[in-house]
């Protein structure tokens, strides 16, 4: 998908080496495009609908925004006013990835169910695209769940017993992504919660991490970003390893996470 500005509803995609669903916004067009509308920018126009779509068997990300989606309510090249892309009602499983957004603003995912992924459920990189040029415009909407990233409503489950093998994730639940800048552009080494502000993260249900070494929800690290003097914390299924770039904001000051069947 290289416009988000589409209606994708009601679909199942079943096996597949790479991708089930790939948002895959550029700065300009590509190919043909680019002559034709110079001043057409994908990765800014507005989200269309992604509702009740089913993913499984694939590759490697059910569902993957890459390389950066900033939504805008108007689309233009300049705009900064910010526009909310919901996906709503996946169900994706039997993948290496869930779903996986990278250098994306304003992205919800709610009403999901992810289980029995091989690597990751969620993985959620950061809530600034690197494009961003208005960050009090967009720091407006963080923890915001009506208008900016939030994974909502949700269930994420390591191995949920229906296949014919346990299945162990190699990482976790809901975490992002560790870079390493000597590798490819964006290549994939450990995953993290998102590493800088503004995920709001409400009502999801963590159900059976079956190995002592996978994470229901695990903090940022990134090579490049923090090298000394980067505190953290372990406690059973949660590992947060605190950054500049990373927070945690209590809501109520509660922080409540349901977890099952995690050893």
């Amino acid at each position: 998908m290289t416009n988000p500005n589409n209606i994708v509803e009601n679909n199942a995609v079943a096996g597949g080496t790479h991708f089930g669903y790939w948002y895959r916004m550029l700065q300009t067009p590509d190919g043909p495009s680019y002559s034709t509308y110079p001043n057409y920018c994908p990765d800014r126009q507005p989200f269309g609908r992604f509702f009740n779509n089913s993913v499984h068997s694939v590759g490697r990300f059910g569902v993957w925004i890459f390389p950066d989606y900033s939504p805008t309510v108007g689309g233009n090249c300049w705009n900064d006013a910010p526009y909310q892309a919901v996906f709503d009602g996946l169900i994706s499983w039997k993948n290496s990835k869930g779903i996986e957004w990278v250098m994306a603003s304003t992205v919800q995912i709610r009403n999901a169910i992810v289980f029995d992924n091989d690597d990751t459920g969620i993985r959620c990189v950061t809530a600034i695209n690197d494009q961003a040029t208005n960050l009090p415009n967009l720091r407006a909407t963080f923890y915001n769940e009506n208008t900016g990233s939030s994974v909502i409503n949700s269930i994420i489950i390591g191995d949920s017993g229906v296949s014919g093998n346990a299945i162990v994730p190699s990482e976790g639940g809901l975490v992002g992504k560790f870079l390493d800048p000597r590798e490819y552009k964006m290549k994939i080494f450990f995953w993290s919660v998102m590493w800088d502000r503004g995920l709001r993260v409400r009502n999801i249900s963590f159900i059976n991490f079956p190995s002592p070494n996978t994470q229901a929800i695990y903090g940022p690290f990134i090579i490049g970003r923090c090298v000394v003097y980067c505190g953290g914390n372990t406690k059973k299924k949660i590992m947060i390893i605190y950054f500049f770039f990373f927070s945690i904001r209590l809501v109520n000051k509660i922080f409540s996470i349901i977890i099952y069947k995690c050893r």
